[in-house]
């Protein structure tokens, strides 16, 4: 996790910038408390990783939360018969 004394809005505006096209984005506000969520799935050898980045607002702070998770698939063995 990542603290920045940087304003939510301008947090959100450089991961809008880059993730907006491919990202599935859940927003969700409570009381002076702002939080967005990016999910995303990207290509690695041998499977897939999905990536999440929570960004969290509230007056004067705003925390980054970055994951990943791979899901790889086992390759195809011969059958034994």
């Amino acid at each position: 996790m990542f603290e920045t004394p940087d304003d939510f809005n301008r947090v959100r505006s450089f991961y809008d910038a880059r993730l907006k096209s491919k990202a599935r984005i859940m927003q969700f506000h409570i009381g002076p408390v702002q939080a967005i969520t990016y999910q995303y799935y990207a290509g690695v050898p041998g499977g897939v990783a999905a990536k999440q980045i929570e960004v969290t607002g509230m007056p004067g702070e705003t925390m980054i939360n970055i994951g990943s998770s791979a899901i790889s698939v086992p390759a195809p063995r011969p059958s034994a018969s």
